[in-house]
């Protein structure tokens, strides 16, 4: 089967950007690389050089995002930092490019245009996707006998270790947690977000964000902790639903293993689950998987928004901030 041709907006790794990485995981699933542009032509022309010699073949560098939409490429990967998202998106969406962005979708100021996006990619029936891995690890965890599997979930949250904290640390992973809680518990177009509160526990957690959703059918508690600040990755990572809790391991050879008490288990790396499925669907564009990641999209910024607006409210920021 012939490799489909995928060009990467911000494929260096200046901001500690996964350009590089999402580029090898596209390849082994059935992509090719074959350009890049990024925040100038001199950047653009290091990161294919760069780029190129991890992937084994020659990568081509395009002066703007322009030239990059019409070199011949059949999807585009968004990597770049987040304040240059919705320019590169509104270029892919215009060239009818399948899209994989990196998270959050949209810069904070963006949100509104961000939905208009949205919008846009599903009226045209173009594949918009956000790189948010977790949900993939979700089947594995649940053949398992530790995973509390029966409903309702009325409890999701995350544990994580960002490069930086505060307002920035919320607007990283709070997609994790929302794409997590969407796998989980589908929830309903009126899902309200509620009780937000980010507080400074006196522990060894730095920071925990929470807030609840509640909507007809869904009531649910969800928090995002902070762990510690690390800048190097692996970081310690876990995930907890009803109160029991998974907890990532990342071996030498860069395999994940999650542990829950004395159990662990190996899952394929996340990742490369959500770059294989990015490529199936890039491959059939089957109008079912395009339109129901559309609407996961669309409220997951919808959510994302609410909880940022709500933080301003909520008597607990001046404490955390």
């Amino acid at each position: 089967m012939d490799s489909t041709p995928v060009g990467i907006v911000g494929a260096g790794r200046s901001r500690n950007g996964l350009g590089p990485f999402l580029a090898g995981f596209l390849e082994r699933a059935g992509c090719r690389v074959v350009a890049v542009a990024g925040a100038s032509p001199e950047r653009a022309h290091r990161n294919a050089l760069d780029l190129g010699q991890r992937l084994g073949h020659a990568v081509n560098a395009c002066r703007d995002l322009a030239e990059l939409a019409a070199s011949g490429i059949k999807a585009v990967v968004i990597s770049s930092p987040v304040a240059f998202h919705l320019e590169a998106l509104r270029v892919a969406q215009a060239a009818d490019l399948p899209t994989l962005c990196e998270k959050p979708l949209v810069d904070e100021p963006q949100l509104a245009e961000g939905l208009s996006v949205i919008d846009a990619f599903r009226q045209a029936r173009v594949l918009l996707t956000e790189n948010c891995q977790w949900p993939f690890a979700l089947p594995a965890l649940m053949q398992h006998s530790a995973f509390p599997v029966v409903p309702p979930v009325r409890q999701v949250a995350i544990g994580f270790a960002p490069p930086r904290t505060g307002r920035a640390m919320a607007r990283g992973l709070l997609p994790h947690l929302l794409s997590l809680i969407q796998a989980l518990a589908p929830l309903e177009p009126d899902t309200r977000v509620e009780d937000i509160c980010w507080d400074r526990p006196p522990s060894s957690e730095l920071s925990v964000l929470r807030f609840r959703l509640h909507g007809a059918q869904a009531d649910l508690a969800a928090s995002l902790h902070q762990l510690e600040v690390s800048q190097t990755p692996p970081r310690p990572f876990w995930i907890e639903v009803n109160q029991t809790r998974f907890v990532r391991r990342v071996e030498g050879d860069y395999s994940f293993v999650f542990a829950c008490g004395e159990r662990e288990f190996a899952v394929e790396d996340p990742v490369m689950q959500l770059a294989q499925r990015f490529v199936g669907c890039v491959k059939t564009a089957d109008q079912v998987s395009i339109d129901r990641e559309a609407r996961l999209v669309r409220q997951r910024l919808q959510l994302y928004q609410a909880i940022l607006a709500g933080l301003e409210d909520s008597p607990c920021w001046a404490r955390a901030g």
